[in-house]
């Protein structure tokens, strides 16, 4: 279960890193608002606590 959570923190990172990025070149595929990026945010912090 670990190593579940582990993989899901890391996917998330990713995406995260990948639209937090991306569109300053103006390649952001997905398209993840605000509000998403919120809830990636709080998912991480409640992660790395």
């Amino acid at each position: 279960m670990y190593k579940f959570g582990k993989c899901m923190a890391n996917l998330a990172i990713f995406l995260y890193l990948k639209c937090f990025y991306i569109p300053i070149i103006g390649l952001c595929l997905t398209d993840i608002d605000e509000a998403k990026l919120d809830v990636i945010r709080q998912k991480l912090g409640e992660i790395s606590h």
